[in-house]
C-alpha cells in the first residue's frame, strides 16, 4: 500500500495524520483496504510510509495484522517507494493499492485476468461519476437533454494493481509510476486494464470523506464484504 503522500487537498485534516489514517466509521481507510483484501485471503501487507509516518506506526504498534511498515521518505515518488520495499515482496507478482481508494473489484478475478494476459502490470479501470450535470443542446442553445451527475464514458486508473516483481527492476531513479513506468510497460504491450463498473471511490477531499462516512453509517458501504 502506498501511504506516504501529504494529502494536500485534505488540509487541514491531514496536517497531523497522513490521508490513509483518515477515518471511515471507526477505523482508518487503509484498514478498510486491509480487511477487504483479507476477505480474499491476502493477509500480508507492506505499507510504504512517508508523511506523518508516526501516526501509522502508532496505530499498528500492537496490532495483530501481518504488516511491515517501511519508511520510504517524504519526498519520494511512488516508483521509488516500490523500489525501496522490493526485497520484502515475496513471489513473482503482487497486489498494489493506493492507501485511500475503496472499491468492490473482485481481486481474485483481477489476478486471474492479469495471469491470463501475461501482463506485467494490470490496472483496475473505473469510470467516474461527473460531479456536475451534463447538458446536451442544439445549435440554437436549446437544451434537448440534461443528465444530473452521469457516469462518464471514459475509464480512469482506479488503482488496485497487479504487478510482476520484475517491473521493479525496470524502474530508474527518479521515475514516476504513472508518467514513466506505466507508459513504458504500455509501449511493451504488457499493460492491461481490468474494467470494473461497480463501486469505486477515492478519498481526495473532505467531501469524499463525508460521502464515505455517510455510506458507512447508513449501512450502504458496498466494499464492506468482511464479516468481522
Amino acid at each position: 500500500m502506498l501511504c506516504g503522500g501529504k494529502g494536500m487537498r485534505m488540509r487541514p485534516h491531514t496536517e497531523n495524520i497522513p490521508k490513509p489514517m483518515m477515518s471511515v466509521g471507526d477505523m482508518p481507510i487503509m484498514e478498510h483496504l486491509m480487511k477487504y483484501f483479507s476477505h480474499f485471503g491476502h493477509t500480508n501487507f507492506i505499507a510504504c510510509l512517508g508523511y506523518r509516518k508516526d501516526a501509522i506506526e502508532s496505530h499498528f504498534k500492537n496490532s495483530k495484522w501481518d504488516i511491515k511498515l517501511v519508511d520510504t521518505g517524504e519526498e519520494t515518488s511512488k516508483a521509488e517507494r516500490l523500489k525501496k520495499v522490493a526485497e520484502l515482496i515475496k513471489g513473482d507478482s503482487f497486489f498494489l493499492s493506493y492507501g485511500d481508494d475503496l472499491s468492490t473489484v473482485n481481486v481474485d478475478d483481477l489476478y486471474a485476468f492479469h495471469k491470463k494476459n501475461n501482463a506485467l502490470v494490470t490496472v483496475t479501470a473505473v469510470r467516474l461519476v461527473s460531479p456536475y450535470g451534463i447538458i446536451k443542446m442544439d445549435s440554437r442553445g436549446k437544451i434537448i437533454d440534461f443528465k444530473e451527475k452521469p457516469v462518464l464514458d471514459h475509464y480512469i486508473n482506479g488503482g488496485f494493481f497487479v504487478m510482476d516483481k520484475s517491473v521493479l527492476g525496470m524502474m530508474k531513479d527518479g521515475d514516476d509510476l504513472e508518467k514513466d513506468v506505466l507508459p513504458k510497460i504500455a509501449a511493451m504491450g504488457r499493460l492491461y486494464a481490468f474494467k470494473h463498473d461497480g463501486f469505486w471511490a477515492s478519498m481526495n477531499t473532505h467531501q469524499d470523506n463525508i460521502m464515505l462516512n455517510d455510506l458507512w453509517s447508513k449501512g450502504k458501504a458496498e466494499w464492506k464484504i468482511w464479516k468481522a
